[in-house]
């Protein structure tokens, strides 16, 4: 009979009281038993953590697996004596020692808060104590296991900010898994997609290496059971055709399995009787419709009010990613907003089966989460708000660190925002106020007010040392007077007179350019006109010459806004924006000092005689005048002033300066930009350096047209620049040499075996990073020899060349291809390894170091050194990366898309992005997979005579560029990843090197 329950659980994951409803993974709840037995009952010692990890895709099932399959089944007692052995289930958050407290309060004999201080002390074994005294409490047989299930692990990294506590909690947790005095069994349900950011804890890593479990999609059979099995359950029938359109839709289709419960669970509220229908599942869009289908008729009932307090209800519970996909993340009722305002609306949505409600076991305030994440992935609307207000949710994001940092520090003023940071927050605040909560607001507010207070006491100390300056000038104006009456001075003395003259101007014009820079950032933060925040910036440009950052955060800023300004079209805007963007921050000898002070100098030095005193005294006249000028608001004046400077002097970017201020004054845009232009190219150390990635900022829309039109405007400005750029960007698609032809590039060479090669010449080049992790450091200079690298990765096809001609076959092979499985690029056709079609030219992966080292022996190379890998990727100019300072899937295949996932699915053939070719002509050295080099992992300064070359130690091997799976922050040549020799994985591969 039917009973009228609705045995499908929407977005909500199932949970153990769920289980009878839980269909379609028999397999894999056995596999989880059959591991997770042998694991506990082992007395071997073989198995080093009690530690397991079920990992997938969002909406591949795993939470639901554990919940609702493998605990009801040890309740059952389905491993000899599961059924007496307590449970507890708890999720990271923000943080996870807290939550770990609040897990074990029901089993220990402690409060919360006792537990928290016991697991926040500098004690790796706590954990360990608290199920020790679990299992006592629950008078737990002898060989009872305690399971601790970390649901969601990846809040561990998406929620929680402290680093320390992170490492406190995984460090308790390794323990806790290590120890077989008394048994435990860990379980963690994990995103497949975060398994780059656990390869930062190597321990850890090691761990879910040895016991992992990947849920793999439900087979036909499967997803029959868990579409029929339910409603068998309660009394539901579905019509022949709706279970086919069902298996349809749903099959070989990856993170589906929340959007199957969803639909089902909407025809079960459409159900005709107890009948579910075709007609119902196309009135809902069927599978893939049905979520946004049910969200969006949510939102269409409500007032416009109302749907802006819905979005600013979601985008606070989703955390935006940088580099990494977007993912859910808890909050308070109280930190969304006005509860009597908020309240209302979250019940509708809860009741939607939009969001889900808890309670906070410490505070006793709601808590808010999003059903599932694939309502963030799913939900048109929602990708869509999120898109709009991504630069606005990272900014908070940030600024929850230091609103975290300032609560900390008991609102100590030392912790408030300053400077841009500051300026930053002020514009946010004007825009969105609405969507700050009063803890946000109060602390932008204290960073306002105290910056207003500290500007009030700097104008009144200026004030009082402008007035010094005035009467040290009318002093030395009256001295040079009565030298003169005198008769007989020297024209070295009236110099003199007008150095110090001039030295008190400029000290009390630099009290009052001070001044007006205070009010122009102030003006600035405050409007969000693109025409009043131009003009403010154009005053900031002239003004600020107090320091590289604070330089090139405006010069960065105007460049963003002249672009959209003098530029023909949004998407070429974005390109000349980045290209100036990225020419600020390689700007690196910062702002020649205005020739106010530099020709006093000069003077000074200069004998009476000298022609060249009064062509000095010509140039700061005009610079007076033509300051007087801007003042005064005549700027066409003032600008042909400018432009007799640069007549006087064209090579000093101070007189470049002020002249792009004065342009933007007069509107002219394309002009401006063309000055900022040279102001940047006449500072920098290298135009080689600089072009090397100008382009990477803009690579959403760098079409050939727009990088042309970039290149054009500044071969006009800076010759040498301009070349530079024609040959760093000489194999982008369509692009023209502007105005002078582009060096030629590396010619490669190829081996008896077939392999292209370049030269890395002789000489010193310099190695780390001063801005990477402390492994990086320090920074040094290593002169090598010259040699050759291989010009791509070694491809699949190579290495089942050397495979059949070293006619290596049987167990032999493990030594070489550990990780050869069912999923290997290579099969075994008789004797003959061959590599499966289309695969020829991809990476060979899962390759030992030692099959990689015997490989490149084999081919009469060997193995780069670290030194020599580091070399070939960046070249000589201390740069990030192979072609400059930033990185897009335009020049590489990494774990870096705009929708936070890699850029592509797996790896990419050899030599798949030309753009991101490395100064001597090698391909991939970033991204696509991991490359063993010949060195042990030892500390810098390199010393290839430590030790550190020897090819029989087992030790650590360096890993080096990033791969397809792996973020941002592994992506630098300099990055420095380890591991043992013959550990396989899917993103580890290799490159040969040769003598010359």
């Amino acid at each position: 009979p039917f009973t009228g329950v609705n045995p499908y659980r929407g977005l909500r994951k199932f949970t153990e009281h769920d289980a009878e409803f839980f269909f379609g993974r028999n397999s894999a709840i056995q596999i989880l038993l059959d591991r997770a037995g042998v694991m506990v009952q082992s007395d071997t010692g073989a198995y080093a953590s009690d530690l397991m990890a079920v990992l997938g895709p969002s909406g591949s099932g795993k939470s639901s697996l554990v919940r609702a399959g493998l605990i009801p089944a040890l309740r059952q007692g389905r491993i000899p004596g599961s059924e007496q052995w307590p449970v507890t289930v708890l999720l990271p958050g923000v943080h996870p020692l807290e939550s770990l407290a609040r897990a074990f309060a029901g089993h220990v004999d402690e409060n919360p808060a006792a537990i928290r201080r016991q697991l926040a002390a500098d004690d790796p074994a706590a954990l360990h104590t608290l199920m020790v005294s679990a299992l006592t409490r629950a008078n737990a047989p002898q060989d009872a296991v305690f399971v601790l299930v970390i649901d969601q692990f990846e809040e561990l990294f998406t929620l929680c900010a402290g680093e320390q506590e992170r490492r406190s909690f995984i460090d308790k947790l390794l323990y806790a898994g290590q120890s077989h005095r008394h048994r435990c069994l860990i379980v963690l349900t994990m995103r497949s997609d975060f398994y780059s950011n656990v390869a930062a804890y190597k321990p850890l890593a090691e761990a879910i290496t040895r016991h992992q479990m990947l849920v793999s999609p439900l087979t036909e059979k499967e997803l029959r059971e868990a579409i029929l099995l339910p409603a068998e359950a309660v009394g539901l029938e579905l019509e022949k055709d709706l279970i086919e359109q069902l298996l349809a839709d749903t099959r070989n289709a990856p993170g589906v399995l929340p959007l199957l419960q969803h639909a089902l669970y909407e025809l079960f509220q459409r159900r005709r009787e107890r009948l579910l229908t075709v007609e119902a599942y196309e009135s809902i869009g069927g599978v893939k419709g049905a979520l946004a289908h049910r969200a969006d008729g949510v939102i269409s009932a409500l007032d416009p009010n109302q749907r802006k307090v819905v979005r600013r209800i979601f985008m606070r519970l989703v955390q935006p990613g940088s580099g990494a996909a977007d993912t859910r993340r808890r909050a308070a009722l109280s930190e969304i907003g006005n509860p009597a305002d908020v309240e209302p609306l979250v019940m509708i949505l809860a009741d939607a089966n939009l969001l889900v409600t808890g309670q906070d076991p410490d505070t006793g305030q709601k808590v808010l989460d999003v059903s599932h994440e694939a309502l963030i992935q799913e939900w048109p609307l929602l990708r869509q708000w999120l898109n709009e207000d991504r630069g606005f949710l990272l900014w908070r994001q940030r600024l929850e660190a230091g609103l975290n940092q300032w609560q900390a520090s008991k609102h100590d003023e030392g912790a408030l925002l300053r400077g841009a940071p500051l300026a930053e927050a002020e514009n946010w605040y004007q825009q969105r106020l609405i969507d700050l909560n009063d803890t946000e607001r109060e602390f932008i507010e204290a960073g306002i007010n105290l910056r207003n207070r500290e500007a009030a006491e700097e104008a009144a100390r200026a004030q009082r040392e402008l007035d010094a300056a005035r009467n040290l000038a009318a002093e030395q104006r009256k001295r040079v007077i009565w030298l003169s009456v005198a008769g007989g001075v020297a024209l070295v003395l009236a110099v003199a007179a007008i150095i110090l003259g001039v030295l008190a101007v400029q000290r009390a014009s630099d009290i009052a350019r001070q001044n007006r820079a205070i009010e122009a950032e102030l003006a600035f933060s405050q409007t969000i006109d693109p025409a009043e925040r131009l003009a403010h910036l154009a005053t900031l440009f002239n003004l600020e010459r107090g320091g590289v950052a604070r330089r090139l955060f405006w010069e960065t800023e105007l460049a963003n806004q002249l672009a959209l300004f003098a530029v023909e079209n949004d998407q070429m805007a974005t390109v000349v924006r980045g290209i100036y963007m990225t020419l600020a921050d390689v700007n690196r000898t910062g702002y020649t000092d205005p020739l106010l002070a530099a020709m006093a100098g000069s003077l000074a030095d200069l004998p009476p005689d000298n022609a060249d005193a009064a062509n000095l005294q010509t140039e700061l006249d005009r610079w007076q005048q033509a300051r007087l000028l801007v003042q005064q608001g005549d700027f066409q004046a003032a600008l042909a002033e400018y432009d007799a400077l640069v007549n006087l002097n064209s090579s000093n970017p101070a007189t470049r300066y002020e002249r792009a201020a004065v342009l933007v004054d007069l509107s002219d845009y394309t002009a401006a930009l063309d000055e900022l232009g040279r102001v940047l190219a006449l500072s920098l150390d290298s135009p080689d350096f600089a072009a090397s990635g100008v382009i990477e900022d803009g690579a959403e829309f760098a079409t050939a047209e727009n990088v042309n039109w970039a290149v054009r405007r500044l071969v006009a400005v800076h010759p040498p620049l301009g070349q530079a750029l024609n040959q760093s960007n000489a194999g982008y698609p369509g692009f023209q040499a502007q105005g002078v032809a582009p060096a030629p590039t590396p010619t490669p060479i190829v081996d008896a075996s077939g392999s292209s090669m370049v030269l890395v010449p002789a000489g010193p080049f310099t190695m780390g990073s001063d801005h990477g992790l402390q492994n990086e450091q320090p920074v040094h200079q290593v002169d090598l020899g010259s040699f050759y690298i291989d010009q791509y990765e070694v491809t699949n096809a190579r290495f089942a060349e050397f495979l059949n001609q070293q006619q290596i076959q049987g167990d032999d092979v493990g030594a070489y291809l550990p990780g050869l499985d069912d999923n290997s690029d290579f099969y075994l056709e008789g004797t003959t390894w061959n590599v499966y079609e289309g695969l020829e030219e991809y990476p060979v992966n899962n390759v030992s170091w030692g099959g990689a080292n015997t490989y490149c022996r084999w081919r009469g190379g060997r193995l780069p050194t670290e030194a020599e890998w580091e070399k070939a990727a960046r070249g000589t100019d201390g740069q990030d990366y192979p072609w400059g300072e930033t990185i897009t899937c335009n020049v590489a295949n990494f774990f870096g898309a705009p929708d936070g996932s890699s850029c592509q699915d797996y790896t990419t053939p050899v030599g798949s992005f030309p753009n991101g070719v490395s100064p001597y002509g090698a391909y991939d050295m970033v991204g696509n997979v991991w490359e063993y080099v010949h060195s042990i992992y030892k500390d810098y300064p390199y010393d290839p005579a430590d030790g550190r070359e020897d090819a029989n130690a087992d030790a650590l091997r360096v890993l080096r560029g990033g791969s397809w799976n792996y973020g941002i922050s592994f992506a630098p040549a300099t990055y420095r990843n380890n591991d043992f020799r013959l550990n396989p994985y899917i993103n580890v591969g290799f490159r040969c090197a040769a003598e010359p």
